[in-house]
């Protein structure tokens, strides 16, 4: 009779390891290249947004006129962060109306001066990086019209 308990209870415990491996975590953003050691904040999603529509900027700068921007960037400073504290330091406030400034040039700027106003933008990414958390500085710095430049 025991060993009959023992092999119902190692049952469920196999199906509920297997339930737990095959289910999907939704707070995980499915296109995210972004791997984040700490966990997954709504700053750290913001930012890999962030990422993927300036990359996408990027590589469209020279035809598109419109746009392609969806996030509000002010929204740097009131998503969740993964470490509170480094968002409220002066160095991530600064930097982020620093950033807020550079998005707006950009999307004011002429065609001729995209390029400029952008590789501005990204210059502020990385001094925010720089001082407030150093780990995706070698993915910002792929967003460089010239790479050279950091």
């Amino acid at each position: 009779m025991n060993l009959k308990i023992f092999h119902v209870f190692m049952s469920v415990v196999v199906i509920i390891v297997l339930g737990a491996c095959f289910s999907s975590d939704e707070k995980t953003p499915k296109s995210s290249t972004f791997v984040n050691p700490n966990g997954t904040s709504e700053l750290a999603i913001l930012m890999d947004k962030m990422y993927e529509e300036s990359l996408k900027y990027r590589e469209n700068m020279t035809t598109q006129n419109e746009n392609i921007f969806t996030f509000d960037p002010a929204y740097i400073f009131s998503a969740i962060p993964t470490d509170p504290n480094k968002v409220s330091s002066k160095e991530y406030q600064l930097m982020g109306r620093a950033y807020i400034a550079a998005m707006n040039a950009l999307l004011e700027a002429s065609p001729e001066e995209r390029s400029n106003h952008f590789q501005g933008m990204i210059h502020t990414c990385m001094t925010c990086h720089e001082k407030v958390c150093r780990g995706p500085m070698e993915k910002i710095k792929k967003l460089y019209l010239d790479e050279n430049i950091w």
